[in-house]
């Protein structure tokens, strides 16, 4: 697995709907809103991987990019989880990211919208290294 990218970022709707949901989710938990906010910059970063099955997400840290930590809403296995027994930035990236599905899914059902999301588009809400490559295979310059 390759490390987040740093220069990725979400693009702009998804970048705006992450801000309104880490403010609700700050405004429901003032006492752990720098951890909230860290979070949702791991997501912004496309550090956090969901995965199609199964229940533990890879969460990239963000002070090692080639460290990641396996994480649930309830559960990581980061020092910080493990020492202060409370949820960690790890778990808050994964309850935002899956925020964040579940309210994509959710406006497009309101507006009627019949789709199936291609793998990019998957890669991209999951923050898999596929979507990452798929854009430096865009833009690297070809050789014939």
């Amino acid at each position: 697995m390759l490390p987040p990218d740093p220069t990725t970022v979400l693009p702009a709707p998804l970048a705006a709907l992450l801000a309104d949901i880490t403010a609700e989710l700050e405004g429901s938990c003032p006492a752990d809103a720098a951890r909230i906010h860290a979070a949702a910059t791991l997501v912004h970063r496309g550090a956090v991987e969901l995965p199609p099955t199964g229940t533990h997400a890879l969460v990239y840290s963000s002070h090692c990019p080639d460290v990641a930590y396996t994480a649930t809403r309830w559960q990581c296995s980061c020092p910080d989880a493990q020492l202060r027994e409370r949820r960690c930035k790890h778990q808050y990236a994964v309850v935002l990211l899956t925020a964040l599905e579940d309210e994509i899914r959710y406006q497009a059902s309101l507006a009627g919208i019949a789709y199936t999301l291609t793998e990019k588009g998957q890669a991209l809400l999951a923050g898999r290294p596929l979507w990452r490559r798929l854009e430096r295979a865009r833009t690297a310059p070809h050789t014939p």
